[in-house]
């Protein structure tokens, strides 16, 4: 079994979007867990949770901060990637491979 059999499609959205456009988006659907944001360089997984943490910010002020702000600016340092065409013992060794604090988040499967 390949580890594309267990992936989903999910969203692909500009980096131009902003934040409050997927902001309001996810809290009309909330069904809308990760989706993949394309900028003219790469494309990157953008979680759920990452989105919450932004919007939630330091003290709070996280909503008003990004209201106008490209969903490309939060563009993380990393986006954790595996090919679908591994089996799932590979997969899981990679997975198991990362540190503990991400080793539960959602990934990206990159498919031509």
């Amino acid at each position: 079994m390949q580890l594309r059999s267990l992936g989903r499609e999910v969203p692909v959205v500009s980096g131009r979007m902003q934040v409050r456009e997927l902001d309001a988006a996810s809290r009309t659907d909330r069904t809308l867990r990760p989706v993949v944001v394309e900028t003219p360089d790469s494309s990157w997984l953008l979680t759920r949770e990452r989105l919450d943490f932004e919007l939630g910010g330091r003290l709070g002020y996280g909503r008003a901060l990004h209201s106008r702000t490209n969903l490309a600016c939060l563009r993380p340092d990393e986006t954790f990637t595996l090919r679908p065409d591994l089996s799932l013992p590979e997969a899981a060794r990679h997975i198991l491979q990362r540190p503990a604090r991400n080793r539960y988040q959602d990934f990206l499967i990159r498919d031509e």
